[in-house]
């Protein structure tokens, strides 16, 4: 998965990808805050988004049908 902890950034947006299972809708959260979402295709998702100044915690979570994580 991509970014790695602790990577340093110098331009916007980044690009955050990892890996997921099913027909999932990915939410990406940064520092709590939801920063966007993509759906989950061949096992895997994409998406850019900006960052807070300073240090940023990046949280993907999966979500089904019913919006549940």
């Amino acid at each position: 998965a991509t970014p790695v902890s602790g990577q340093v950034f110098t331009s916007l947006p980044i690009s955050v990808s990892g890996l997921c299972t099913g027909d999932l809708l990915v939410k990406i959260y940064k520092n709590g805050v939801f920063s966007g979402s993509t759906q989950c295709t061949n096992g895997s998702y994409s998406i850019k988004t900006d960052l807070f100044n300073g240090t940023n915690e990046l949280i993907a979570r999966v979500y089904d049908a019913l919006d549940q994580a």
